[in-house]
């Protein structure tokens, strides 16, 4: 049996992917298949907002669970941040040390950047792959086929609105953006 570990930015599709790789969503599933939770990438001295961190759930399904890290469209998780918690936005502001004088605009950029490049560190480049194409990715599974999994209202940015707010911090963004394959 596939066991997987799979790393990413809040707001880049865990939950629809947790139910397409049949696995845990921010926990370990049932049947210890594996976990999909943008927790797994805190670092060691800041503890995980909810769930097992990443040193517990490798113990649990041992050398054969491969790491992975799941992208989305920046733009797209960017705006998302909109619709997390007050809570979970105070966790990632402190845990990337982000300045929270910051526009919100700004730090979610931050928020994309640092966290994927974390994820990065923790999973190897040729596991990494784009939500948009998670059926092509892993084709021998069966598509899971309600897409809008956990979708939630919020303000959507465009990209001239995140190259006004900080043309050099966007730049930044677009470079990471390309590494994904995403052409913005």
């Amino acid at each position: 049996m596939k066991k997987y570990i799979i790393l990413a930015c809040p707001r880049s599709g865990t939950s629809y992917a947790s139910r397409f790789l049949k696995i845990g969503h921010e926990k370990l599933d049932k049947d210890r298949r594996g976990i999909i939770s943008w927790c797994l990438a805190a670092t060691p001295e800041h503890r995980t907002l909810y769930g097992p961190s990443l040193p517990q759930v490798k113990r649990i399904l041992g050398k054969e669970a491969k790491v992975y890290h799941q992208v989305r469209h920046p733009i797209k998780t960017i705006s998302s941040f909109n619709s997390v918690s007050d809570r979970t936005l105070r966790y990632l502001v402190g845990t990337l040390k982000l300045n929270k004088n910051d526009s919100k605009m700004i730090n979610h950029m931050k928020i994309w950047i640092k966290w994927n490049k974390r994820c990065e560190d923790l999973a190897s480049d040729s596991n990494t792959y784009r939500i948009e194409d998670i059926e092509e990715y892993f084709p021998n599974i069966s598509p899971y086929e309600n897409k809008k999994e956990n979708t939630r209202d919020h303000v959507n940015y465009s990209k001239q609105d995140l190259e006004k707010e900080d043309s050099l911090l966007f730049s930044e963004v677009v470079e990471l953006a390309k590494k994904y394959g995403y052409d913005l």
